[in-house]
């Protein structure tokens, strides 16, 4: 698939967590198919390999980094071997995160501090490295992966839609104080049939 012109990414570097499967994988696919590098980030290096070969299918160069983006040293890594193998940053996709369901009772404290650093500190973490790179490139675009768990009511995601609705208004923030050279938006997706959603 070929993006229209409008919306070609020639000549762009984006960096994707969470991009070995799913969501992010398709992410990372879609914007090579539009012109940009990816620089892509999850645990699993055999399935980012993977994604990786995807990328090259399409002419593009993929860079992958193995790691837990819960740790800054790991976050720090990926934007100094972004720059330095690809030559910049222009994009940034905060897709990483998710939750355990959980009824309220069985639900604790605990849950939630880790909800947080998965979904909301990564992705500021992130982007905080990220942004004086964007800013040397002309600006650029910040996209934080959010979920209609945010807006609506469903039993046992407390903790999940909790953190994604700080995420939402993270979002927000930070679209303001980085406007007019840097978009920030939030995309609220709905249920997707992911290995992570049959699980």
């Amino acid at each position: 698939m070929s993006a229209p012109d409008q919306l070609r990414l020639d000549g762009k570097v984006a960096i994707v967590t969470g991009a070995s499967r799913g969501i992010g994988a398709a992410i990372a696919l879609a914007l090579a198919d539009a012109g940009a590098d990816v620089a892509i980030v999850a645990r699993t290096e055999e399935h980012l390999e993977r994604v990786a070969a995807d990328v090259g299918t399409r002419g593009r160069r993929a860079l992958v980094h193995a790691g837990d983006v819960t740790d800054s040293t790991v976050l720090e890594a990926l934007v100094d071997r972004t720059v330095g193998d690809l030559g910049g940053v222009d994009i940034v996709v905060n897709n990483a995160g998710g939750s355990l369901s959980r009824p309220f009772l069985d639900t604790k404290a605990r849950h939630f501090e880790k909800a947080f650093a998965f979904n909301v500190v990564t992705a500021f973490e992130l982007s905080r490295l990220a942004v004086p790179h964007l800013l040397e490139r002309g600006g650029g675009a910040i996209v934080n992966i959010s979920s209609m768990a945010s807006r609506h009511t469903q039993r046992g995601q407390l903790v999940y839609g909790t953190a994604k609705a700080a995420l939402n208004q993270m979002t927000q923030l930070m679209a303001a104080e980085l406007a007019p050279r840097i978009r920030v938006n939030a995309v609220l997706r709905g249920a997707i049939e992911t290995d992570a959603l049959r699980w």
